[in-house]
């Protein structure tokens, strides 16, 4: 049977910390599950998540019901949106 993984992650450091692996597979469970949030660097559960720009405005209110923070950027564009709603 064949199986289809894909490499997600890839470390350099020789000790890595149980804590640091379990929060990558936390991340790695979170993204999975939802297809539409990315998780910044040192996240962890329970932390704002990144909303990715393909989803749509309108869809926000459906995905996540507990609202979405939009951070405006200096050139007045607000393509950043993030939430803890997941």
């Amino acid at each position: 049977m064949p199986y289809n993984i894909t490499l997600r992650l890839g470390q350099t450091q020789h000790l890595v910390l149980a804590r640091e692996i379990l929060r990558v597979i936390d991340s790695l469970q979170l993204t999975t599950r939802l297809k539409v949030v990315a998780t910044p660097a040192n996240w962890t559960p329970g932390t704002k998540v990144m909303i990715l720009p393909h989803v749509k405005d309108a869809d926000l209110p459906k995905l996540f019901p507990k609202g979405v923070e939009k951070v405006k950027m200096p050139s007045g564009i607000t393509y950043v949106r993030t939430t803890t709603d997941y």
